[in-house]
């Protein structure tokens, strides 16, 4: 997967939400994972919840309303979601590809964040290639 550099994009500008929106479903689509998108939560919001192999899961939102979106710094909230069939568990190298840690108690959770759209990308592109691949999980 080739990251696209992006310079100067805003949550505040509706265009640059839009081509951020975009540029997620593609990444999502290219590395075999669903992505849902959902224009309805807010006037100036967008939330993406994308669903990876064995059912690893990530929401991203881009809000043009919010200060920390506002600032360029974006939530990766990964879970496993409690109603997959089988017990599965983040990895240690997981967490690390995040720049995180997986939670220690159940090992179905690990938020990590992004300072830019850039970082963003890089992100969940290693976090759906990892799923994949597999070895996002023990």
């Amino acid at each position: 997967m080739t990251i696209r550099r992006y310079a100067d994009m805003s949550v505040t500008r509706a265009a640059d939400r839009e081509a951020m929106a975009r540029r997620i479903e593609e990444i999502a689509a290219d590395e075999g994972a669903q992505c849902e998108r959902d224009d309805c939560v807010g006037k100036r919001e967008i939330v993406l919840r994308i669903t990876a192999a064995r059912n690893l899961q990530v929401h991203i939102t881009l809000d043009g309303d919010s200060a920390q979106d506002r600032s360029g710094t974006f939530c990766l909230p990964w879970c496993i979601h409690w109603s997959a069939e089988e017990v599965i568990k983040l990895s240690d190298a997981f967490g690390e590809c995040q720049q995180s840690e997986v939670n220690r108690f159940h090992r179905r959770k690990c938020t990590a964040f992004a300072d830019g759209f850039n970082i963003l990308q890089e992100k969940l592109c290693k976090g759906l290639m990892m799923a994949k691949d597999g070895s996002a999980f023990l």
